[in-house]
């Protein structure tokens, strides 16, 4: 196979549409970037997740971001780095990478993953 065609991802993703909170942490231009703004999760996986947000962020910005494993009610409040965004018919979708994750909530997320599939 061509390697322009291979799924460069190495963590098991599932598509998943959660509610989340992020809060911008670095870019003091943007006036309200100390509030805390809603957005949907529409897939995850052990390295990061997919974010489909009203606001255009930038490759780089650094997030605060927590959110709720509905089957297993545990809370993940981590840090997040923006690795992609593109513009969405209702929004824009931002793909983000963890920066901080706890062992435990490796372990939430790694359970949340298989009990979805």
């Amino acid at each position: 196979m061509l390697e322009i065609f291979k799924d460069r991802r190495t963590q098991k993703r599932i598509s998943h549409s959660l509610e989340t909170n992020y809060k911008i942490l670095d870019n003091p231009n943007l006036s309200s970037a100390s509030e805390y703004k809603k957005a949907q999760i529409k897939n995850i996986s052990l390295g990061g997740l997919c974010l489909h947000s009203e606001q255009s962020l930038k490759v780089g910005n650094m997030l605060r971001v927590n959110f709720i494993l509905e089957e297993d009610d545990k809370k993940i409040d981590t840090f997040c780095e923006v690795k992609w965004c593109k513009r969405d018919i209702n929004g824009f979708l931002l793909g983000l990478s963890f920066i901080t994750l706890t062992r435990e909530e490796e372990e939430h997320i790694i359970n949340f993953i298989n009990q979805c599939n």
